[in-house]
């Protein structure tokens, strides 16, 4: 066996110029290992075999990085963080105009509402104050105590950051800074969630024209209905990991367009009837209380969190026809039964029938567990198929499997008979023998030819003309997966939540997603009372550039092939370390 050689990440910027270039069959990994591997650039280019066009929410944000487009008030607010002490320093040298010293100095005022402080000037020998002003402006609002701007720009910036009041008091602790209090925080919350509300609302109003608008232009002729028929694709998220979470969240998206139309926040907790629980004992007195709030109840959700899903796509599709529009095809990952519920609802009456699409990735994903099920049920019947064992159905052999079914729909994209059969040909050019001519893996084949009876069944229930119809426009829910990873980056799921926090999050999410972030900012400033300012609009257009070009380069082809193939280099280099290495981790062993 040749000796691998060590890379460096010199080396591997360089085989990434090489596939670029010359598209060589050269895989690197990030273990320091060099792998040569012709084979791997077949399995690994699965999901890209299709060019995709951008589609409209793509082509608009795009278009819309430019500064230009955005307008700054002139009465803009803009802060720096300066030291009290060099403040002294700047009037130290100033006289006083009545006394006529050098006695003048600027003090912090005893009042102190959060970041807002009362800053005077004062004169030591006439003890007289000069001149008194806050720190930061008050909000323009109708109450009688107007909040200030740098706190609700503070909260806004924490709650941006996916942190609450904790780290608003780190971040004060460090910066040897007063910090506003958890109640003011708190109400600057409901502010912002006041403003997040209008925005989205504005926001998917909008965007839902413009939905309508692109399936209109796809009728050539006849008469537009008011109520048109679209695909979308629809997925759930939950705020924890399992089936015990509090918080769920469902969101819709439209094919053609690529735009987020309507999304359900579901919750089976509310803090304030928590609260009234504890303080009501007689169970008559939380009657009387719970019949007032319960208009405002946070609790929409009294199932299980696995229905969660279910339950917020009956709402959707329920109201959908209030927007002008009808989801009668839903891709879909299978995980939850939300279809069939909505085939039996018939949300939209016997006469329109929902269709179901298939989404490739997930459904090459259930190939990889089917096989790996079957290893386990073999060892349980005492015919061990996995291991680590020469011969063995390893699980980089199922990864690989994987990829070859992933790619065989891909690559007959539109035509059930040829995907069938490209299915079929990966398993049989797999358990070719070493007697074979056409032999493109010896191991790979003694491998599959011992464990054939078993998997056979599975490519067979895999293969089956029902579920090939529903993936033959290869279709993906990488948009909603997107969404959520930007959704719990606003909230993480570590953090302790409440239905105020995770409405923030999910509509600040949909709307960096729809409009960008420049956007998104701007209107919820202004909803709330703050005035954008030109580094706010200089910096929400760098983000949301890097934003563009960093999806563009993730869609290079040579850098997908690249990235997998050292993914898989790095999977076969971890098989090798087990087998070499021997058990070294596992409860109670040792």
């Amino acid at each position: 066996m040749a000796r691998r050689k060590s890379i460096s990440n010199r080396n591997k910027a360089k085989a990434l110029k090489r596939w670029t270039n010359k598209n060589e069959p050269v895989v690197q990994c990030s273990d320091s290992t060099t792998v040569d591997n012709s084979e791997c650039i077949v399995a690994c280019d699965a999901s890209q075999s299709t060019e995709t066009k951008p589609n409209l929410r793509q082509q608009k944000l795009e278009a819309s990085n430019s500064a230009d487009q955005f307008e700054s008030t002139s009465s803009e607010c803009k802060y720096i963080v300066v030291d009290c002490t060099v403040l002294s320093d700047l009037v130290q040298d100033l006289k006083c105009n009545d006394c006529h010293n050098k006695t003048l100095k600027i003090d912090i005022g005893k009042e102190q509402n959060g970041f807002a402080h009362d800053i005077q000037l004062k004169c030591i020998q006439c003890e007289d104050i000069k001149k008194s002003i806050y720190t930061s402006k008050r909000l323009e609002n109708k109450t009688k105590r107007p909040a200030f701007d740098v706190n609700q720009r503070m909260t806004q910036a924490f709650i941006r950051l996916g942190k609450g009041h904790a780290g608003l008091q780190h971040f004060s602790m460090i910066m040897n800074m007063y910090c506003m209090s958890k109640y003011s925080f708190n109400e600057h919350s409901k502010l912002l969630l006041g403003a997040t509300t209008d925005v989205v609302a504005n926001i998917l109003t909008d965007i839902r024209s413009e939905v309508r608008g692109a399936y209109a232009d796809l009728i050539v002729d006849g008469e537009i209905p008011p109520i048109l028929d679209i695909g979308v694709s629809y997925d759930g998220t939950w705020l924890t990991r399992g089936h015990s979470s509090m918080y769920g969240v469902g969101c819709v998206i439209d094919i053609l367009t690529g735009y987020v139309i309507d999304y359900q926040v579901m919750s089976k907790s509310c803090r304030k009837c928590v609260h009234a629980r504890q303080r009501y004992k007689n169970p008559q007195d939380f009657k009387i209380w719970y019949d007032i709030h319960k208009q405002e109840c946070d609790i929409n959700h009294t199932g299980s969190s696995g229905a969660m899903e279910m339950e917020a796509a009956i709402k959707m599709w329920n109201r959908s026809q209030d927007f002008g529009l009808r989801y009668t095809s839903l891709l879909s990952d299978g995980d939850a039964k939300t279809f069939n519920k909505l085939c039996a609802l018939k949300p939209y009456g016997p006469e329109h029938k929902i269709e179901k699409q298939e989404c490739v990735n997930h459904v090459g994903k259930r190939l990889g567990t089917a096989l790996r099920t079957v290893v386990l049920d073999s060892g349980k019947q005492g015919q061990q198929l996995g291991g680590r064992a020469h011969g063995s159905l390893k699980s980089v052999t199922i990864n690989k499997l994987q990829k070859y079914y992933t790619k065989a729909i891909y690559r007959n994209k539109g035509d059930t008979e040829a995907t069938k059969t490209a299915i079929y040909a990966t398993l049989l050019h797999s358990i070719s023998t070493d007697k074979n001519p056409s032999i493109r893996n010896v191991h790979l084949a003694k491998t599959l030819e011992r464990c054939l009876a078993k998997i056979l069944p599975v490519y067979q229930k895999l293969a089956s003309d029902s579920l090939l119809k529903r993936c033959t426009e290869c279709r993906t829910q990488n948009a909603n997966e997107s969404l959520h990873g930007m959704i719990w980056r606003n909230f993480p799921k570590e953090m302790f939540a409440s239905k105020r926090r995770i409405d923030i999050a999910v509509g600040q999410a949909i709307c960096d997603f729809n409009v960008g972030t420049t956007e998104t900012v701007i209107k919820t400033q202004k909803q709330a009372g703050l005035s954008p300012g030109r580094t706010t609009v200089k910096l929400g257009v760098k983000r949301d550039s890097n934003r563009v070009m960093k999806a563009k380069s993730r869609s290079n082809k040579a850098y997908q092939r690249y990235r997998r193939s050292v993914k898989l280099a790095r999977l076969r280099s971890m098989e090798a370390a087990k087998v070499r290495e021997g058990p070294t981790y596992e409860a109670g062993l040792f």
